[in-house]
């Protein structure tokens, strides 16, 4: 291979490799960081699950009668946004309601949900940004 050929593979190297690290959560100059915190709560039969998320994936999964557990994992680009996303889970007379929230209009950053209900629970779910996986 010539001078220009290995020129040129090392500059395509150099091109995908740049490329591939801007997207990547977990490259060096691009970390990507989390917080998790959960809450379980006692319901009542037929109880109503409202969910209210800016941006991130909600997962709502089967679980015991009479409580309903959340996890949440908050997630931002910067260390210091985490603090800034707001997340408020308030029991109402018939279940829960779950609402997270993005005040100062962050880039970057995100809330994963992951609910689990009662068999004969009512879920509600609102999402701006991302998906819902229901089981």
């Amino acid at each position: 291979m010539n001078r220009n050929g290995v020129v040129l593979v090392v500059t395509l190297l150099l091109l995908i490799t740049v490329m591939g690290c801007d997207d990547d959560p977990t490259s060096v100059s691009n970390p990507k960081y989390s917080a998790l915190s959960d809450s379980s709560f006692a319901v009542g039969d037929s109880s109503v699950i409202v969910v209210n998320n800016f941006a991130g994936k909600v997962d709502i999964l089967p679980g015991d009668p009479g409580t309903v557990q959340v996890a949440v994992t908050r997630w931002a680009r910067q260390v210091e946004d985490l603090d800034q996303i707001i997340v408020e889970m308030v029991e109402v007379q018939n279940g829960i309601i779950v609402t997270t929230t993005n005040p100062q209009d962050l880039n970057h950053v995100s809330v994963d949900l992951e609910i689990t209900v009662p068999p004969d629970a009512r879920p509600n779910l609102r999402i701006a940004a991302g998906e819902i996986n229901y089981e």
